[in-house]
C-alpha cells in the first residue's frame, strides 16, 4: 500500500499535474485492508470472493473509462481546468495543444488567461510570442519575449527566440543591445 499510494504523495517526484491513475492501486490494498479488518465477521472466503469479484470489475471500468478520457489532451485539459480552474500548468498545456492543431486563437486565449491569474509566469509570455511570430506579427512576439525575459531574466528560449526574432527581421543591433542587457 505505502509503495503503492508513494507515486501519489509527491514523495516519487512524476512528470504529471494529476495522479489519480496511481490511486487504484493503492485502492485495491486499501480495501484488501478493510477487508482484513472485518475478517471475523467475513469468516467464509465465498463471501471474500465475491466481494473482490465485485470491486475488482468496478476498478477495471472505471480504468478503462478513465483512458478515454485522457487520450485526448483537449478533452482532459478541458475537463482537468473545470476541477483546477486556476491550474496555470494546465492552462498553458491546453494553449500548446491548441497551437499545435492549428487552433491559434484558442490557444491566445488560454495564454491571455493564465496571464490574467498571474503575470509572472515567462512560459505564457513566451507561447504567446512563438504565436505571433508564426503569425508574422513581429512586434508583437517581440513585446511579449521581452516580457518573459522582463519576468525571468534568465528564461533562455525567450532570449534565443528573441535573437532568431532579430536575425529575421535583419535587426543585429538589438542583438548587440539584447546580450549586452542579458
Amino acid at each position: 500500500f505505502w509503495i503503492s499510494i508513494s507515486l501519489y504523495a509527491g514523495i516519487v517526484l512524476i512528470n504529471g499535474i494529476f495522479y489519480e491513475h496511481f490511486l487504484y492501486l493503492p485502492l485495491l490494498f486499501f480495501f484488501m485492508f478493510i477487508l482484513l479488518l472485518f475478517d471475523k465477521v467475513i469468516q467464509k472466503r465465498g463471501v471474500l470472493i465475491i466481494v473482490v469479484s465485485i470491486f475488482l470489475p468496478l476498478f477495471i471500468i472505471r480504468s478503462f473509462f478513465r483512458q478515454l478520457e485522457w487520450i485526448n489532451p483537449i478533452k482532459f485539459y478541458t475537463q482537468t481546468l473545470e476541477h483546477a480552474p486556476k491550474s496555470i500548468k494546465i492552462i498553458n498545456n491546453l494553449g500548446m495543444v491548441y497551437a499545435d492543431n492549428g487552433e491559434l486563437d484558442k490557444a491566445i486565449l488560454m495564454y491571455k488567461r493564465g496571464l490574467k491569474i498571474n503575470e509572472n509566469i515567462p512560459n505564457l509570455y513566451h507561447n504567446l510570442a512563438n504565436i505571433y511570430l508564426s503569425q508574422k506579427k513581429y512586434k508583437e512576439a517581440e513585446k511579449y519575449y521581452l516580457k518573459a525575459l522582463q519576468v525571468d531574466p534568465n528564461f533562455t528560449f525567450s532570449y534565443n527566440q528573441l535573437i532568431y526574432l532579430y536575425k529575421l527581421t535583419n535587426h543585429p543591433e538589438k542583438i548587440s543591445q539584447l546580450k549586452k542587457r542579458y
